[in-house]
């Protein structure tokens, strides 16, 4: 199917061009004689551009029609000039067969689909992830088995033995909730490190947690966007009922989804399990800081959330030493000062356990080199010449 839907994206794209300039010149004014023929295209207002569909019905007493996209699987009232003759326009796109195929999970019974699950299967995968299909019993809607690759060892998993055997649904009084097995969290895939840049460039960095001029935390400016947004969608999904992790599963080392004081949610790495005050102590992958959780806060971080590279890069001002053995306070406070909450340039200069890189700060219009602004005021003392 892929062959035909490469040339059906290449056709759509330049018909969407040309309907651009005389789209007028083509939409019905009647729509009867294409019900349940004809292939037609319809304009989604949702991103103002011409998919296929096939109207099945005319809406009473409307200029609208009810249509199946072909190519998608879902359907829509439309009106009247929102549909044109794909005949007229592109042979060819009347040609080439539906995409969207209607299939039937084999396996699980129609009872397990509870609201909550198909939350979570939706949220298994990104939209255009790649699932692997096995046709079981060849029907009139055949019957299914859903592969998908869960982790970086190419492994396929049956997503119908995850809906039958790695959920158990406990059901009471307006109380639904899901659990995930020990076995399938550790088969996710583990969240990437940031891809740093090559040494000495440019690179713009958002100061999080500011510890000494040795120990800070910086975020990826241009990543902060993505992590927005994705905090939006975790939020979102497990304020409405987060899949309970089994306090025995715990494993240091394995990343969670936890609620923290602010009621949002973050992906966090398990450091240490407090038994005896109900609690882990957790590392904020994309923020750097330690917090106590508490075992109830604690979810299972699905793979969709887990795309994204953790943003939280440990690093130390490069070039420095503190004037004695240590930073003292006034050190500390001034460091923070000049870099926290605050959209730097950094040059990386080395990486170890810590990135080590230069800061300049070009806020006020000029451009404020951080470690020589330290030696200049006697906070620290450059070893650049050592």
């Amino acid at each position: 199917m892929s062959d035909s839907l490469d040339v059906l994206e290449e056709h759509l794209e330049k018909v969407n061009e040309d309907l651009l300039e005389n789209e007028d010149d083509y939409v019905i004014k009647d729509a009867k004689e294409l019900v349940g023929v004809k292939m037609c295209l319809v304009k989604y207002i949702e991103d103002g551009k011409w998919h296929r569909g096939v109207i099945q019905e005319l809406v009473p007493d409307e200029n609208e029609a009810q249509v199946l996209y072909v190519d998608y699987g879902s359907r829509e009232a439309v009106p009247f000039d929102r549909i044109a003759d794909c005949q007229r326009i592109s042979s060819i796109l009347s040609e080439i067969p539906p995409q969207a195929i209607l299939v039937e999970l084999v396996k699980p019974t129609q009872e397990i689909f509870t609201e909550r699950i198909i939350d979570f299967l939706l949220n298994l995968a990104s939209p255009k992830t790649p699932f692997m299909m096995k046709v079981v019993e060849d029907r009139n809607v055949p019957y299914v088995e859903l592969f998908l690759r869960l982790d970086h060892n190419e492994e396929f998993h049956s997503v119908n033995d995850l809906i039958g055997t790695c959920f158990n649904e406990y059901r009471g009084k307006n109380f639904k909730m899901i659990t995930i097995s020990k076995e399938l969290n550790e088969k996710f895939r583990p969240i990437p490190a940031f891809p740093l840049p090559q040494p000495m460039a440019e690179f713009y960095v958002y100061i999080y947690m500011v510890s000494h001029p040795h120990l800070f935390f910086v975020q990826p400016h241009d990543f902060r966007p993505k992590l927005k947004e994705l905090m939006r969608v975790m939020d979102e999904f497990y304020s409405k009922e987060a899949p309970a992790v089994n306090i025995d599963d715990l494993t240091k080392g394995q990343v969670y989804a936890v609620k923290c004081e602010d009621n949002m949610w973050y992906r966090g790495t398990c450091h240490q399990i407090i038994e005896s005050e109900n609690s882990i102590s957790v590392k904020l992958v994309d923020y750097g800081n330690i917090i106590s959780v508490k075992f109830k806060d604690i979810s299972h971080l699905l793979p969709c959330f887990r795309e994204l590279p953790c943003l939280a890069i440990k690093a130390e001002l490069a070039g420095i030493a503190p004037k004695n053995k240590d930073w003292d306070l006034r050190d500390c406070i001034r460091f923070k000062d000049l870099v926290y909450e605050k959209v730097l340039i950094s040059f990386i200069a080395d990486v170890a356990e810590k990135v080590s890189m230069v800061l300049y700060d070009t806020s006020m219009g000029g451009e404020v080199d951080i470690g020589a602004q330290l030696v200049m005021e006697g906070h620290a003392v450059d070893i650049t010449e050592r």
